[in-house]
């Protein structure tokens, strides 16, 4: 949720929350995610619905060396 604050004289007017972003609903409150020091980026956990695979390449440098490409 967020606020903006307005400057009222010597106080601050707060206006009504509204949602900042959507979250998941797959996770339990508060635990889901986690702001950045700066607060400037959240790391949100979700589910992928489809993750695409994920490939490893082992000794990549000998690769290199011989002139092949990784896949």
């Amino acid at each position: 949720m967020v606020v903006t604050l307005k400057t009222a004289g010597t106080s601050l007017e707060p206006s009504l929350p509204r949602e900042l972003f959507p979250l998941p609903t797959n996770f339990l409150a508060g635990t889901g995610y986690e702001a950045a020091p700066d607060g400037q980026r959240f790391l949100v956990n979700d589910i992928a619905v489809s993750p695409d695979p994920l490939t490893v390449i082992v000794n990549w440098p000998a690769l290199l060396k011989k002139g092949m490409a990784p896949p």
